[in-house]
């Protein structure tokens, strides 16, 4: 409170004409009050954090500490105080939906507008600079932002246009390692002269690098590693550091444990001309240095600030003790750099369970039967979550919980701004705010169909590229020129004419209106065959997507169609979640970050699924520890119960496969114990002599056409012929799903639907 008091003092010593300024008084009392007021219900631990307002600062937020809470709890200090007014601050944490919570509740805290408050991701708070002062890098005010298959779709183009074959060629793969490189702030140069690659290999990285920046900057677009670059880049330069650097008094960061080699070099750009700067993170839930984040980051947060003030919370109010003590059981494993014992201040609890099951359907079948028991004594479906590592692992568990007719939602599926018919009305917009993103226009300009075919296009792109101009940019000062036929000439001149009557919509209309517009003058709709149930579907889809056009009109201040943009390119798929749908959650450990369920589940507990077959190298220590990070985040996303599962057999990749139960149930002392009963010999010896169509013991299912079914029975499908009947999972109703092996295939069918006859 040492501030607090000294910015009273200094209002109660102003005075003018021999008397106190009574009304500044009276503010700067009300101002210390509200500030103290905030602090009531923190933890000593909490609320030292908050207070400390000057200098640097790192908190060490175990799992469950309340980190959120003192971070919206210090902002909201800092501007009931009076320390400095909204427009002073930046926060930023890793996703778009956690930072608009934020907002929201330091404006209630408060009670002040804190719309000029940038709470906002590293990449929203990037393109923010950028659009208001991106000139001074060379930036253009309208660039249109790529994300990842945006990136991945230009790659492509350019192996192509090398002669090279993208099923060689991965372009996937270089997309990766060109944004890996951003990530380090390397540009082609540099990279080619660090990277280990062998020579001839980094040769053809680099050159497919230096042209991707190329055409990247022809067609006015930037990357997401691009935009912290840029930004970076901004920072440095005198005028970028007047108006950010110094404008920023108190810099705020969350999840710092992620952050990479540029969103360092931001953060400490930024907190440079004054030193406030607080970032909050856990070097034990470090979970992203595999796609470029830097541990080394908030472990050398005092050597990079040397006066830096370290706080430890180490309260767990989220999980029970139990809980709490199996995950610190396993991070120990770990070595660890700065120690933390959570303590839970909810008590013992029930310790870890854990499942057995015989292959992943009875794996599924246990994790559902006990949510079901959860239902039947009172819990709602979303207060449960089950986690697995790697997403084909949802693909039974979908079916199965399909079958029970228990609803879910899953996270980290195609998300829905990359579905196709969305991501084509996204490149139409795309368009309209920059004419030179020739990405955008390679993508819609045959959609509906406009005479652009392969041929046309392939001489167009030749023809702008010898010109150094952008496709758009070509049509509209050499189409007259071309050699081409008349009436395909009057086709590229339409759809120009077209696109430019759109563009000058936006600066009357609303972004709904626009987005109508488009779809009305483009005929883009008539794609699609609403008789047809996919292309009714994605019909639908792109209703929805003028739905989310209107809700941006209203909740958005500044409800633009670059912003519009902006935001659903930069969307992550934590911002699918949606906390209030009463759904079971199905979601990668990687996803799961930042969440809390009653009732948690962790499937695949086996070696090569948890920890990761990439992590089982010999020299893959690092690898492995950050394997062990991801699952004791699993395991702390649970407040009451916490049950992990592994199988003896498992399909993979086609083929079953005998598994191992993972190591990390041993080293978290989860006990070997199982649902289904017997002991681990016992079911070992079960499997001896079983081929898979027994593996379940021969449970029945009554099927209208063909009496009971068991597993090893022959059964004819219509569409896919004779097969053998492998397993047939336990649902609970009438929807069981039978797994079947036909002649090429083996398919998952609800027998419901699937109109079997027995051989």
């Amino acid at each position: 409170m040492e501030r607090t008091n000294k910015l009273l003092f200094n209002a109660a010593s102003g005075c003018r004409n021999g008397k106190y300024e009574e009304d500044s008084i009276v503010r700067m009392a009300a101002r210390t009050e509200r500030a103290r007021t905030l602090l009531d219900g923190l933890n000593p631990e909490q609320r030292e954090a908050v207070i400390t307002t000057e200098g640097p600062l790192l908190v060490l937020a175990g799992a469950g500490s309340g980190k959120t809470r003192v971070i919206c709890h210090r902002l909201a200090y800092i501007l009931a105080a009076g320390f400095c007014g909204p427009r002073n601050v930046i926060a930023v944490t890793f996703t778009n939906k956690a930072a608009g919570e934020m907002k929201e509740r330091v404006s209630r805290l408060t009670g002040l507008d804190v719309r000029s408050l940038w709470v906002s991701t590293f990449h929203s708070a990037a393109v923010r600079m950028l659009r208001a002062a991106g000139n001074l890098v060379g930036v253009k005010r309208d660039f249109t932002i790529y994300d990842e298959g945006d990136s991945e779709a230009l790659v492509k183009r350019i192996i192509k246009d090398r002669g090279w074959d993208p099923r060689e060629e991965k372009p996937r793969h270089y997309a990766e390692l060109i944004s890996r490189a951003k990530d380090d702030a390397l540009d082609p140069d540099d990279w080619l002269e660090k990277t280990f690659l062998h020579r001839a290999v980094a040769e053809k990285i680099y050159e497919v690098y230096r042209e991707y920046e190329k055409r990247l900057a022809r067609a006015g677009a930037l990357d997401f590693g691009s935009l912290l670059l840029r930004a970076v880049k901004l920072l440095r330069h005198p005028e970028g550091k007047r108006r950010f650097g110094e404008r920023f008094q108190y810099v705020m960061v969350d999840e710092y444990q992620d952050t990479n080699a540029v969103q360092y070099e931001m953060v400490r750009l930024l907190a440079a001309a004054h030193g406030n700067v607080c970032v909050v993170g856990d070097d034990d839930q470090a979970i992203y240095e595999w796609r470029g984040a830097n541990r080394a980051n908030i472990l050398a947060f005092e050597k990079t600030f040397p006066k830096a003030k370290v706080i430890t919370l180490t309260r767990n109010y989220r999980s029970t003790q139990g809980i709490l003590d199996a995950a610190s059981h396993l991070i120990g494993n770990n070595t660890r750099l700065r120690e933390k014992k959570l303590r839970a201040e909810r008590g013992s609890g029930s310790v870890p369970r854990l499942i057995r099951a015989r292959n992943e359907y009875d794996e599924a079948e246990q994790v559902v039967r006990a949510i079901r028991t959860n239902l039947k004594a009172g819990a709602a479906k979303k207060d449960h979550a089950v986690f697995y590592r790697v997403h084909a692992l949802s693909r039974v568990l979908e079916e199965v919980l399909s079958a029970s007719g228990i609803e879910y939602q899953l996270l980290r599926g195609v998300s829905f701004y990359q579905r196709a018919e969305i991501k084509d009305v996204v490149a139409y917009l795309k368009l309209l705010v920059n004419p030179d993103d020739d990405g955008s226009f390679l993508r819609i300009c045959n959609k509906p169909a406009r005479g652009f075919g392969a041929k046309t296009l392939e001489r167009l792109v030749a023809a702008a590229t010898e010109r150094n101009l952008s496709l758009m940019a070509y049509l509209r000062k050499c189409g007259e020129d071309r050699e081409n036929r008349p009436a395909q000439r009057k086709k590229e001149a339409a759809f120009v004419e077209m696109l430019d009557e759109l563009q000058s919509l936006l600066k009357k209309e609303s972004v709904s209106i626009v987005v109508r517009e488009v779809l009305e003058r483009t005929r883009y709709l008539e794609l699609y065959d609403q008789n047809d149930p996919e292309d009714l579907q994605r019909f639908e889809n792109v209703r929805e997507f003028l739905s989310a056009a209107q809700d941006f009109e209203e909740s958005a201040d500044e409800p633009t169609l670059a912003a519009f943009l902006e935001r659903i390119t930069l969307a992550t798929d934590a911002d699918d979640y949606d906390p209030s749908a009463d759904r079971v959650v199905l979601s990668t450990l990687h996803a799961a970050k930042g969440l809390e369920f009653r009732h948690v589940f962790i499937v695949g507990c086996e070696e090569g699924l948890l920890p990761h077959g990439r992590a089982l190298g010999e020299e893959a220590d690092a690898e492995m520890e950050e394997e062990r990070r991801l699952a004791y985040v699993g395991m702390t996303r649970a407040k009451d119960t916490l049950t992990m599962s592994y199988a003896f057999e498992r399909r993979m990749y086609g083929q079953i496969q005998a598994r191992t139960r993972s190591r990390f149930l041993s080293e978290a002392g989860i006990d070997d114990t199982s649902d289904w009963g017997g002991t681990e010999r016992e079911t070992r010896s079960f499997f001896v002599g079983r081929t898979p169509a027994t593996l379940s013991g021969s449970r029945d299912t009554g099927i209208v056409g063909c009496g009971v079914l068991s597993e090893g029975d022959s059964v004819r499908h219509h569409r896919f012929g004779t097969g053998v009947v492998l397993y047939v999972a336990e649902s609970g109703d009438e929807n069981e799903v039978v797994q079947i092996r036909f002649k090429n295939k083996v398919k998952n069918l609800m027998t419901k639907f699937a109109h079997l006859t027995r051989v």
